[in-house]
């Protein structure tokens, strides 16, 4: 089932449509991902962010990851973090 997700954490100010329809919030954050890379100058090394799936309470956490080897090529990984606000 397809589901819509929207990017909570960072806020994002500008054009940049940060909501995605996706089958799950894995394929959702790295769509959202390869959207707000496009606007980002030289490697993050790492960034933790945050999407909610629209229309509900469900947030869903990802640390993402970029590493860079000697021929300057990226590699992303994405990393669900599970939080407890409890």
């Amino acid at each position: 089932m397809v589901k819509q997700y929207k990017l909570v954490n960072p806020t994002v100010v500008g054009s940049i449509d940060t909501t995605v329809k996706a089958g799950s919030a894995d394929n959702a954050m790295k769509s959202i991902w390869e959207k707000l890379s496009e606007h980002i100058m030289g490697n993050v090394p790492k960034i933790m962010v945050t999407i909610r799936e629209n229309g509900t309470d469900k947030l869903f956490h990802y640390k993402i990851k970029e590493t860079v080897n000697d021929s300057k090529e990226g590699h992303i990984s994405f990393d669900q973090v599970k939080i407890n606000l409890s």
